[in-house]
């Protein structure tokens, strides 16, 4: 019997172990980005910034 070769594309282990040490680098940013929304809100927040 042949041995199935996972894809690439085919999530796996390693993708999650990609995304898990994606969010662990990217944690600083994202927690930054959320606090500035957190106290600016988003531009597209009509009441702040009457864009609609």
């Amino acid at each position: 019997m042949q041995e199935h070769k996972r894809d690439e594309t085919e999530p796996g282990d390693d993708a999650l172990t990609a995304r898990q040490r994606w969010c662990v680098e990217n944690k600083a940013g994202l927690d930054a980005l959320n606090k500035y929304i957190e106290q600016n809100g988003l531009f597209t927040d009509e009441d702040a910034f009457n864009v609609l």
